[in-house]
């Protein structure tokens, strides 16, 4: 028979059932079991020895290797728990948590037992499985938590993605800044300049400028605001005078390839969105019999567009050339107390 302190004693672990006629009765244990055997029988000079050292443990030597015990049992918990985490594959989770069960119940019956030997004044059970790891490791080493390397990991990820985050919003931030910078130190807009202009030139009329929409129609919109019209009607109006005078108005068109002709040009006066310019201006001032005054940055005056003599009060817009990107800009001029809708 074996001493119970050889090598395969460690790997087998038995309980001890009594002397039998001198014989050392055992029982094979699982050598994962959690049983602490009894050994009311000493009869191998191991064994003799092992409960001789035990029976006369002073609390302080007991409390050591309770410390011992607990850090056999924690290394064994992260062996355990690295190894089914790279071999059980997409049931780690599982198998995992099953393993925290077992091992917390382990942890709870040696704690049980610890007590039990701490208020006994001989201690009765001995734990055969982990004295081993205890006589094979000699207790070394701290008792360090098991660490979740999944955990870990997925902490990590998040906190990456937190960095990255504030330093792109960081980014935006510094960007902002040297924008708003360089827009201080640029000064006033070319739009805010040409503005500043007109209105310096309406000041004294009391009139100011009134925004009207930029889809095209910009010009026959500002009109039709100071007619009580809408700026269909002005488009036909204008195209009409066009085609009735086309002698004075054909030798100033400008035509391209898709407006070839005179009579291209009228109806698309009528029925599209092209800009309207100085031509259709001058149709707009005969046909309504009414003098137009155009403000702009460029002239201290207002070009005056005048086709009939009349003394009826003038169409007034303002022209820009800086008011939008896409162009050229028509907008009513109004006076400033008394608004009108557009």
């Amino acid at each position: 028979m074996d001493d119970v302190g050889s090598v395969e004693d460690r790997r087998n672990p038995r309980s001890i059932d009594g002397d039998h006629n001198g014989m050392l009765v055992v029982r094979a244990t699982p050598t994962n079991s959690t049983e602490f055997h009894r050994f009311p029988f000493l009869p191998t000079p191991a064994l003799q020895k092992r409960s001789t050292n035990i029976m006369s443990e002073t609390n302080e030597e007991m409390n050591a290797r309770h410390r011992k015990e607990l850090k056999a049992l924690e290394g064994e918990k992260r062996a355990e728990t690295k190894k089914t985490k790279s071999t059980a594959g997409k049931k780690a989770k599982a198998a995992i948590a099953t393993l925290e069960a077992e091992y917390e119940s382990k942890l709870k019956c040696m704690k049980e037992r610890h007590g039990k030997e701490l208020s006994d004044e001989t201690p009765e059970f001995i734990n055969t499985d982990y004295a081993a790891n205890i006589e094979k490791t000699g207790g070394e080493g701290p008792c360090e938590p098991v660490i979740d390397t999944e955990e870990v990991e997925r902490q990590r990820k998040v906190e990456k993605a937190r960095l990255k985050r504030e330093k792109q919003r960081q980014k935006e931030l510094r960007r902002e800044q040297e924008i708003s910078k360089e827009t201080a130190n640029a000064g006033p807009l070319p739009r805010e300049v040409e503005n500043k202009i007109i209105l310096q030139q309406l000041a004294p009329l009391n009139m100011i400028i009134a925004e009207v929409k930029a889809d095209g129609h910009c010009l026959y919109r500002a009109v039709a605001a100071q007619c009580q019209s809408d700026y269909l009607t002005i488009r036909k109006m204008c195209s009409e005078t066009l085609k009735a005078h086309e002698d004075d108005f054909a030798p100033f068109c400008e035509y391209t390839d898709t407006v070839p002709d005179f009579q291209t040009y009228v109806e698309r006066v009528r029925s599209s969105a092209d800009w309207g310019g100085h031509l259709e201006l001058r149709a707009i001032s005969m046909a309504l019999k009414r003098p137009v005054w155009i403000f702009s940055s460029t002239s201290p005056h207002p070009l005056v567009i005048e086709e009939q003599s009349s003394d009826v009060d003038p169409i007034r817009l303002s022209y820009h050339l800086k008011y939008y990107a896409l162009g050229e800009h028509y907008n009513q001029v109004i006076n400033c107390t008394r608004p009108r809708p557009f």
